[in-house]
């Protein structure tokens, strides 16, 4: 399983979630997540939004452990933002 799930902001504006809240992020904005937090990323402007992401302490993707659970929900879009 990887130790840090990692993101950083190319270019756009967007929302990034943790647990029960949500922070806007835009370019140079770096996100870091350790294992098995919910997290997710979204899009909030009409512009495209550029992230390059990974993982840390492991050599594949298969080794990451990380699993896409399910779209983001209306739920998730109304965590209030910190």
């Amino acid at each position: 399983m990887a130790d840090i799930d990692w993101g950083i902001i190319v270019s756009g504006e967007g929302a990034c979630g943790f647990l029960d809240c949500e922070h806007e992020v835009g370019p140079g904005s770096l996100g870091l997540v350790l294992p098995g937090i919910p997290h997710w990323f979204r899009n909030i402007s009409g512009t495209p939004l550029t992230m390059v992401g990974g993982y840390l302490g492991v050599g594949s993707l298969d080794e990451a452990g990380c699993e896409f659970v399910s779209p983001l929900t209306d739920a998730m879009r109304q965590v209030p933002h910190r």
